[in-house]
């Protein structure tokens, strides 16, 4: 009896592997998103001042470590979806891993949207992506304080507007004397 031993392309092995690799980033994000609910109900009930102590007796996690994982709950998985026109958070973050989804939250949610849906983070690495993201916010920096510069123009123009019908009101006045 012969064996016929099938040779598999490798882009099919590929988009396997790819395959798994997005099913794993979304489980460790699903069950992060867990993990942060899990610790928000806990920081509740631990008293005050010794939640570093119960972390570490407990859970082996650092207060950073713990944060992140409230953060990614807290934006994330916290009303992932609201209503049915609202954006599905856990179909745009999904395939995020973990440090990805962290890196993000240095965004205002509502821009973290807009950058995920532009950008391809997925295959970004965190120094990619954190630079990519540094690159965003010095941008709107730059608009911030070119509006402010133009604010500051339109406010002047405005005082001296005001300088000068305040002179003419003070002639018309003599004037009526």
């Amino acid at each position: 009896m012969n064996t016929v031993i099938e040779i598999r392309p490798a882009e099919v092995i590929a988009a396997e592997i790819n395959q798994i690799k997005r099913s794993t980033a979304q489980y460790v994000l699903l069950q992060s998103i867990e993990i942060g609910r899990l610790l928000c109900e806990a920081k509740q009930t631990v008293p005050f001042g010794d939640w570093g102590g119960w972390l570490e007796a407990n859970c082996a996690y650092s207060q950073s470590n713990a944060n992140n994982l409230m953060r990614i709950y807290k934006e994330y998985g916290e009303d992932a979806q609201l209503s049915f026109i609202e954006t599905n958070k856990l179909e745009l973050y999904g395939n995020l891993n973990r440090s990805q989804a962290v890196a993000l939250l240095a965004l205002p949610s509502d821009e973290r949207e807009e950058f995920v849906k532009s950008n391809d983070v997925e295959s970004m690495s965190i120094s990619e992506l954190e630079e990519k993201i540094k690159a965003v916010k010095e941008e709107a920096e730059a608009q911030i304080k070119e509006k402010d510069l133009l604010l500051g123009d339109k406010a002047r123009e405005a005082e001296d507007a005001y300088k000068k019908l305040h002179e003419l009101d003070e002639k018309a006045r003599k004037a009526e004397k």
